[in-house]
């Protein structure tokens, strides 16, 4: 049997999930204060409510891609088809930009020359993988053409070619390749001059595309509790 503050724990717990689900709101609501063991049942009803109505929503083909896709340090050799590749950059195509800007350019490297001079500008961690994948595209933004919101245009599209490879089967890896500072001795610059990019374009990232070589491991998220506030910061 519980106890009158393992009822109330349970109550706070499940009146947090409320908002996934309207008609465990309506049976909660149908609780008075103070908590008795016979709300137990009425509590375990609601949260099954809120459990069901979220494994319902997760399902959906693009949260799951959000969820599974990982940055991957390895690739196979194998060849990857010119379709998924003109997909995945039909994905980056869509991304929001600031009033549709649009400034970005996609450079799609196959040339193992190129790719092994890449390599030898990016962390350490990356180099093998980036040397062996069969594709790499490289994403740019023209500062000019959106002075104000060109990192976030580059990164909405790289997030779409990542998620769009995801769920083509494939795997990549996000290199961060912007430098804030647009150093002369950057990475970013180095890979500008690889490339041939004009002045006003700025390298947001690097990512590599293929098949992993080795599992990637899952990783953990900070909880929504841990996250989420309603209104102003810090405020639950």
């Amino acid at each position: 049997m519980k106890t009158k503050v393992e009822l109330e724990i349970h109550l706070e717990f499940t009146e947090q999930c409320l908002e996934l689900n309207p008609q465990a709101r309506l049976l909660l609501s149908s609780i008075r204060r103070p908590l008795e063991s016979a709300h137990v049942n009425l509590l375990n009803m609601a949260l099954n409510m809120i459990v069901e109505k979220k494994d319902e929503t997760m399902a959906n083909e693009v949260l799951d891609a959000i969820r599974n896709r990982r940055s991957v340090l390895r690739f196979e050799s194998a060849k990857v088809e010119e379709d998924k590749v003109e997909a995945i950059l039909e994905a980056g195509r869509w991304a929001p930009s600031w009033i549709n800007k649009q400034p970005w350019s996609f450079i799609v490297i196959r040339d193992q020359e190129t790719k092994d001079e890449l390599s030898e500008v990016v962390p350490t961690s990356f180099v093998q993988g980036l040397k062996e994948a069969p594709v790499c595209i490289a994403v740019t933004v023209d500062a000019d053409e959106d002075p104000y919101h060109h990192v976030e245009d580059g990164a909405a599209a790289t997030q779409n070619m990542a998620l769009a490879a995801h769920s083509l089967g494939l795997n990549t890896s996000w290199i961060g390749i912007y430098d804030l500072d647009n150093q002369k001795n950057s990475a970013e610059s180095k890979v500008k001059e690889i490339l041939e990019l004009p002045k006003s374009h700025r390298v947001i990232a690097l990512l590599p595309l293929g098949h992993l070589k080795y599992d990637a491991p899952k990783k953990d998220r900070k909880t929504l509790r841990q996250i989420v506030y309603r209104e102003k910061f810090g405020k639950r």
